[in-house]
């Protein structure tokens, strides 16, 4: 109970920590694909694996950046077969395996799953729905922790959020449930372990395009510290993105009026309380028209992929 009354004071506490970070420049992804929706990505053994949607056929793609696992460049994009979506990808690493989620046509959730191996190949055993999943109009959000796969959905009717676990002990779902409270949204979710206490924060945009967060509560995965507006403000139409480590959490937007890509940094200020720093544009100009995917943390670099406005490719841009 100390723990939680403590961060609940950090979090709602604000002056800005007024970290900036730099970039090395816009890079066109090899393989010269274009997408119409926001992208997913996640970390495997073989490399990052980033996930498109093809805009005339609805296919799902992947192509994985190998380098990252010392081996040579982008592998080129594939598709993954026998689904079509009309949303973003989400994808994460769990049991040594990628799983990536899917938003169909139908509405329905579906996932996929790969073995992932040191030289970046991948074997997708094939789509299927995720069971008690409900549906959705927009995209899922995935995230893994300790022993768990966390699915995020939106509701169609009552735009409230849900969720549902995987467990890797029973090798179930355990069915969709609302994170309580009045909150509604229009958009995905982005989730990821926060810092410090490594439990499981989730951002959103309200209908009103300010940015809500919210917090895992309990060691059973249950519960909720429910709703409340992100200290630092900003505003923003389109689906958030989030990634980070045991110290630090990276959350990125996009403007409204400039669709410039902003981020905002959660970390230790003066070595004891957590703080944000505020909403900050990344240098090198670059605009996108849908949400970006983030990857990595204060190790390993962070890397932001997106898709240009004009012309639909798809880049990226390492932190310096």
């Amino acid at each position: 109970m100390e723990m939680l009354m403590l961060l609940s004071f950090v979090v709602m506490t604000y002056s800005g920590v007024g970290q900036v970070l730099h970039w090395q420049g816009w890079q066109s992804v090899k393989g010269n694909g274009t997408t119409d929706a926001g992208l997913g990505v996640c970390h495997s053994d073989g490399g990052i694996c980033l996930f498109a949607k093809g805009i005339n056929d609805h296919g799902i793609y992947v192509n994985i950046d190998r380098s990252w696992a010392g081996n040579p460049g982008w592998s080129g994009w594939a598709l993954i077969p026998e689904l079509k979506t009309n949303a973003a990808l989400s994808a994460v690493p769990f049991l040594s395996n990628v799983y990536v989620f899917a938003k169909g046509e139908d509405n329905h959730i579906y996932f996929n799953f790969s073995p992932a191996n040191a030289e970046g190949t991948l074997s997708w055993h094939g789509w299927q729905e995720v069971p008690d999943g409900g549906t959705t109009d927009v995209a899922v959000n995935v995230s893994s922790t300790g022993s768990y796969i966390y699915l995020f959905s939106k509701g169609i009717n009552d735009k409230k959020v849900y969720y549902n676990r995987y467990s890797s002990f029973s090798r179930t779902w355990e069915g969709a449930k609302l994170i309580e409270g009045t909150f509604t949204t229009n958009a995905a979710v982005a989730s990821h372990d926060g810092p410090a206490n490594l439990k499981l924060w989730v951002f959103a945009k309200g209908e009103n395009n300010e940015i809500y967060f919210n917090i895992l509560n309990d060691s059973n995965g249950l519960s909720w510290l429910g709703w409340s507006h992100l200290p630092s403000g900003g505003t923003t139409d389109k689906a958030l993105a989030v990634t980070g480590d045991p110290e630090t959490l990276y959350l990125f937007s996009i403007g409204i009026n400039d669709r410039r890509i902003y981020y905002n940094i959660f970390a230790q200020r003066n070595g004891t309380l957590y703080d944000w720093s505020g909403w900050n544009p990344m240098e090198d100009g670059g605009t996108t028209d849908e949400n970006v995917a983030v990857g990595g943390d204060s190790v390993t670099k962070i890397v932001v992929y997106s898709k240009g406005i004009n012309d639909k490719h798809v880049y990226y841009n390492i932190q310096k």
